[in-house]
């Protein structure tokens, strides 16, 4: 007898449980989900109690709901890095905990159960190591002609060394250094890595050694920047010669070293700033006179040099910058708004206009001629 009321009070409170289950707010969710395995399957002849299944449910439903949460933000995490352009055309987002399982299923499941990934991984590996030979390429032409550069520049700082006239500069030199600008900076890290590992990144090859993965892994970081540093310079669309290196100069004015300055203004005073790039281009158009000769069959010419605002220059300078310049047979044609040392030059001419016409009136006569 106390058997069997044991047993009624069990059957009720599973039947008070079912209830509770069906109609309460936190699982009559899970109730409809699982409404048509309850009433239409045929009725087992053995079960468990029914309180315990109902608590299986719960438990396995909470599980699910967890794993479903841990799911959708891994699946996120996993799709974050990517663009919305991005070659597997991922999502960015998803709408819902649907749109987020449905990716999952048709699309990410396919890509590792297949092993799309590892193929895509290749082409782009393919890609970015044609790119980076691209790149180099270019960047090759340029710092080659920053070395001709760079020989030019000694060539003058020889040239000033044994043909200074100007008494204040005792010293004066030029040099090229590395450029700051950011975006050159990167595709000069991008030449050295390719000069050092040329044959260990990219696809695998006959030379490919054990770094290949890091040195891949590595150039795809340096492509990064490179992006990264054009999208914060939109400004700069092209790289050209100047934007490789940075001249730099130093002179010793009066016994006083000026150390290396990015400006010749701040190397001395404005006169001698203006004598000095005077030079320069002298000296400058010298170098690529004498280039030509060797290439031309003319191997004596000479040159004409205009300068303009020559009354800038101390008067006492301006003769010795035209034998300066006389001396590589370079003849110079001077401007000035005023009146200096006349007997420097070997022909003086003023010049008038009046309305459209402009006369040329010759001031000294040279008889020599």
């Amino acid at each position: 007898m106390i058997i069997y009321i044991l047993k009624k009070n069990d059957i009720q409170t599973d039947i008070d449980e079912y209830n509770k289950f069906k109609i309460s707010d936190a699982t009559q969710d899970l109730y409809k989900e699982l409404e048509y395995f309850i009433t239409k399957t045929e009725k087992a002849e053995n079960h468990g109690k029914l309180s315990i299944i109902i608590d299986t449910q719960k438990n396995v439903e909470i599980k699910i709901s967890k794993l479903g949460k841990l799911l959708k933000k891994q699946t996120a995490e996993f799709v974050s890095p990517f663009r919305e352009d991005n070659i597997f055309h991922f999502p960015k987002q998803f709408s819902d905990d649907t749109d987020c399982l449905s990716f999952v299923d048709d699309n990410l499941k396919e890509y590792i159960e297949e092993e799309k990934i590892e193929d895509v991984k290749q082409r782009i590996k393919k890609k970015h190591s044609a790119l980076i030979e691209y790149i180099v390429g270019d960047i090759n032409l340029l710092t080659s002609k920053r070395k001709k550069i760079d020989t030019t520049i000694a060539e003058i700082n020889k040239d000033f060394k044994n043909s200074n006239f100007v008494s204040v500069i005792q010293e004066f030199k030029m040099d090229t250094k590395d450029t700051a600008n950011k975006i050159v900076q990167v595709l000069l890290e991008i030449k050295k890595f390719h000069d050092e590992n040329t044959y260990d990144f990219g696809e695998p090859n006959l030379f490919s050694g054990q770094k290949m993965e890091g040195n891949n892994q590595k150039s795809i970081k340096l492509l990064t920047a490179l992006l990264k540093n054009l999208k914060t310079n939109t400004q700069q669309t092209e790289i050209n010669l100047e934007d490789i290196f940075e001249l730099k100069f130093k002179a010793t004015q009066n016994n006083k070293d000026t150390g290396w300055k990015n400006k010749l203004s701040d190397v001395g005073s404005h006169g001698t700033d203006i004598l000095l790039k005077a030079m320069i281009y002298i000296m400058l158009l010298n170098v690529f006179k004498e280039k030509a000769a060797k290439k031309s069959k003319f191997k004596d010419f000479r040159l004409h040099c205009i300068m303009d605002e020559i009354g800038r220059i101390h008067s006492k300078n301006i003769k010795s910058l035209i034998e300066f310049a006389n001396r590589r047979d370079i003849w110079m044609i001077f401007g000035s708004p005023e009146e200096n040392d006349a007997l420097a030059y070997k022909y003086v001419y003023n010049f008038e206009k009046e309305g459209s016409i402009t006369t040329a009136t010759r001031l000294i006569y040279d008889k020599r001629n």
